[in-house]
């Protein structure tokens, strides 16, 4: 029993003595702080549609299982290009991404053309396109599927020189 008491007495003066020296500390200036404001944290949120009808990115990886095999217009800005040089075995077809916001993207749509091998090094990465093609979930020769939906270029038309002196 003694002991016991004569433990409590030490815990106690130890309790103490430590209480008062962090009482001690607390006492003098306070520092002054100063934080900036609260940043907005809130997601502004993207458009479906444009004022024009054009989809956006965004707006149109939401929708494309509705939108599936329709045509539509959708204007983005282009964020990589990945591209295959013609007639080289790749793993993945040419295509480019195209993104609404290139400083930050978020989602991510993949355009490719009627073909495996079609040309699309003339879409400058950080350039602004308004594209319109065809909503699919694969490409045309089955190489790149993607559910988040695909645009598919139409085929290019004949330019106007080619076909004047087919018709002389």
């Amino acid at each position: 029993m003694r002991q016991a008491l004569w433990i409590a007495m030490v815990v106690g003066a130890l309790v103490t003595a430590g209480c008062a020296k962090q009482a001690d500390t607390s006492k003098g200036p306070k520092p002054q702080v100063t934080l900036p404001d609260r940043p907005d944290l809130a997601a502004r949120p993207i458009a479906e549609k444009y004022t024009d009808g054009a989809w956006s990115v965004d707006g149109l990886v939401r929708k494309a299982s509705e939108l599936n095999n329709q045509d539509v217009t959708v204007r983005g800005v282009v964020l990589a290009q990945e591209l295959c040089a013609p007639g080289a075995a790749c793993s993945a077809e040419s295509h480019i991404v195209l993104v609404d916001d290139a400083d930050k993207p978020g989602r991510r749509l993949q355009v490719v053309g009627p073909w495996s091998d079609f040309d699309l090094s003339g879409y400058a990465v950080k350039s602004s396109q308004t594209l319109v093609g065809k909503v699919a979930m694969w490409s045309p020769s089955g190489r790149l599927i993607n559910m988040d939906g695909i645009l598919v270029l139409p085929q290019p038309k004949p330019e106007a020189a080619a076909e004047e002196p087919a018709k002389k």
